[in-house]
């Protein structure tokens, strides 16, 4: 299956930073995969954010700094956080590990995925997050279920927009 990707977008807290999405001394980056349950309003699943953020001591902190930035870019750009079903993130937890001491234990057990909806395999940093709308509407479904609901949902009369195949 073949869906493209919406609304990328690079954000930093570094107002000073001008080049691409590199790691600096206090500076982390994330490459973000969002993943929505259902179709948004060009046709697509998917929105794609590029972000810089302050290395925080703790990989709660770090990871609590990165969820508040997805909230904000779903409100900015208009995304059902209710819908959000997947985060797939990608970041150097090695640079990370050495620049803070810590150990990034969460992300790695994780693999850098975070979900959401009425799983039963939820972690307690997915329920959480929950309780402030990410995902809190998102019904689960195996693959099958899932690549019916998009092709049902995509309209005939756009081919050219969609790609999708199976």
């Amino acid at each position: 299956m073949v869906l493209t990707v919406k609304n990328t977008e690079k954000v930093t807290q570094d107002h000073n930073f001008k080049g691409s999405c590199c790691n600096s001394p206090t500076l982390l980056s994330f490459d973000v995969l969002l993943t929505f349950e259902e179709i948004l309003e060009d046709g697509e699943t998917q929105s794609h954010l590029n972000t810089k953020l302050k290395i925080e001591s703790s990989e709660r902190s770090q990871l609590n700094k990165l969820m508040q930035t997805i909230s904000g870019f779903c409100i900015k750009h208009d995304l059902p956080l209710n819908k959000l079903a997947k985060i797939s993130t990608c970041a150097d937890w090695n640079f990370w590990e050495t620049e803070t001491g810590n150990q990034a234990n969460f992300i790695k057990a994780t693999n850098g995925k975070i979900y959401f909806g009425n799983r039963q395999d939820l972690n307690d940093f997915e329920k959480a997050w929950m309780k402030f709308g990410f995902g809190a509407n998102v019904q689960c479904m195996n693959m099958d279920e899932w690549v019916e609901y998009v092709i049902s949902k995509v309209s005939s009369d756009t081919p050219s927009r969609h790609h999708i195949e199976v």
